[in-house]
C-alpha cells in the first residue's frame, strides 16, 4: 500500500507521520531555496510542486483526505480482453441488477443492465473512447455536468476533463460533457487497468473521468489550488493592493520582523476596506496618503499571495486587532512581538470579505 500516493510527503522531505510543525518547517526551508524570486536556485516548477504538497499537508482536513486516498478501493470492473492492442473502454462487471440498483439507484439500472447484456461476449473487443477536440479552459465554455456527493478529488488545472458515461445500447462509454478545472467530484473507486476514476452523478448514476486529471482534495483544497494557479505576479514591498475613495493625509508605519510576507487591511468603522498593503518579510514600510482613520485592522501572513482570491494561497493565518488603529501608529509584526497588542484569529473568509 502506497501511503504517499502523490509523493507530497516526499516533496517536503518528511515522513507521513510528521507533525504539523515539521511539515511547515520543511516547506519554509525548501521554499527559501526554490522560490522563483531566489537568484541562482529559484525553480518555478519545483516551487509550484512544493506548494501543492504543502497546501494539502498543512491543513488537517485536507491531509486526512489525502491519507484516506491511499486506501480507496478499486471500482469493480471486469478486465478488458487481453488481446486489445490499446487501452480499452471498461466493461461493467457481471453483478446482479439488484446489486447495481442498491449501489447507484434505480435511475442507472436500465443503462447498466444493457451494458451487462452486451458484456456477455467476453472475447469481443471494447472500443477505446473516441478522441474529442480540445476546448478552451474558460469555465463558461464547459458544458454543465451534474455531480453529487462530498468532493474527495478535484480536476487539475490543465483544462476541462471529459466525463464518460455508459451508453444506452452497447458496452461503450460515451462523452457526456466536460468538467471545469478545480471542480470537486466524489470518487467511487478506481478502474486501474483503464486509468479511470468512477465518480458520482446527481441522477444516482455513475460517470468516469481520466484518473490522471484528478487530484485528492475537498472543496477547500480545490479553492486553494485555484487561488495558487491564479496568483499572478508577486506583489512588491509596500505595494498598495486596494484603495477605496480619495487619497488622504494619514500615515502608518509597519515593521515586519517575521519570516513571511504580510498583508494589512485597513477598514472603516463599517468594515469596508479602505486600503490593503503588502509588506515583505524583514522590511519596514512607511505609508502616506491614506484615508483618514482610525481603522479596523486585519492582518494576514502566509506564502504566495493570490491576486485572484485576495489571500495567501499557502499557510495563511489571519488576525484582527481588537482596538482601532489611529493614523501615525507604528505597527509591529508578527503581532505577538508587539507589546500590548490584542488580536483574535479570524477565518480566511473574514479577511477576504470587503
Amino acid at each position: 500500500m502506497n501511503s504517499d500516493p502523490k509523493n507530497y510527503y516526499a516533496r517536503l522531505g518528511v515522513d507521513p507521520s510528521a507533525d504539523a510543525e515539521a511539515i511547515t518547517a520543511a516547506f519554509r526551508r525548501r521554499a527559501r531555496i526554490v522560490h522563483p524570486d531566489v537568484p541562482g536556485t529559484g525553480d518555478t516548477d519545483a516551487f509550484v510542486a512544493l506548494k501543492a504538497a504543502y497546501d494539502v499537508l498543512a491543513d488537517p482536513l485536507l491531509r486526512a483526505a489525502y491519507d484516506r486516498s491511499a486506501h480507496i478501493q478499486p471500482f469493480p470492473f471486469r478486465n478488458a480482453p487481453a488481446a486489445a492492442p490499446v487501452p480499452r473502454q471498461p466493461r461493467m462487471p457481471d453483478l446482479p441488477v439488484s446489486v447495481w440498483a442498491t449501489l447507484f439507484g434505480a435511475a442507472a439500472v436500465t443503462a447498466i443492465f444493457l451494458l451487462l447484456r452486451a458484456a456477455t461476449a467476453p472475447d469481443s473487443p471494447v472500443p477505446h473512447p473516441p478522441r474529442t477536440a480540445p476546448i478552451a479552459a474558460n469555465p463558461a465554455s464547459v458544458q454543465q455536468v451534474h455531480l453529487t456527493g462530498s468532493p474527495t478529488h478535484y480536476v487539475t488545472p490543465s483544462g476541462p476533463a471529459t466525463l464518460w458515461v455508459p451508453g444506452s445500447a452497447d458496452d461503450r462509454l460515451r462523452p457526456a460533457g466536460r468538467i471545469a478545472p478545480f471542480t470537486g467530484v466524489h470518487a467511487l473507486g478506481l478502474v486501474p487497468e483503464h486509468g479511470l476514476m468512477a465518480v458520482a452523478l446527481s441522477d444516482d448514476g455513475v460517470g468516469f473521468v481520466d484518473a490522471g486529471r484528478l487530484t485528492p482534495g475537498d472543496a477547500v483544497a480545490a479553492r486553494q489550488a485555484y487561488c495558487a494557479d491564479q496568483a499572478g505576479a508577486p506583489p512588491g514591498n509596500a505595494e498598495l493592493l486596494a484603495r477605496r475613495g480619495d487619497d488622504g493625509n494619514a500615515r502608518l508605519v509597519i515593521h515586519n520582523h517575521g519570516e513571511q510576507p504580510a498583508v494589512v487591511k485597513l477598514r472603516d468603522p463599517d468594515g469596508r476596506t479602505e486600503a490593503a498593503l503588502y509588506v515583505s518579510p524583514r522590511l519596514n514600510v512607511t505609508v502616506v496618503g491614506l484615508p483618514s482613520g482610525p481603522w479596523r485592522t486585519d492582518i494576514a501572513v502566509g506564502e504566495l499571495w493570490s491576486r485572484a482570491c485576495g489571500l495567501f494561497a499557502a499557510g495563511m493565518r489571519a488576525q484582527r486587532l481588537s482596538a482601532m488603529v489611529a493614523p501615525g501608529t507604528e505597527l509591529t509584526l508578527p503581532l505577538n512581538f508587539s507589546a500590548g497588542v490584542v488580536a483574535e484569529d479570524i477565518p480566511d473568509e473574514a479577511f477576504v470579505h470587503n
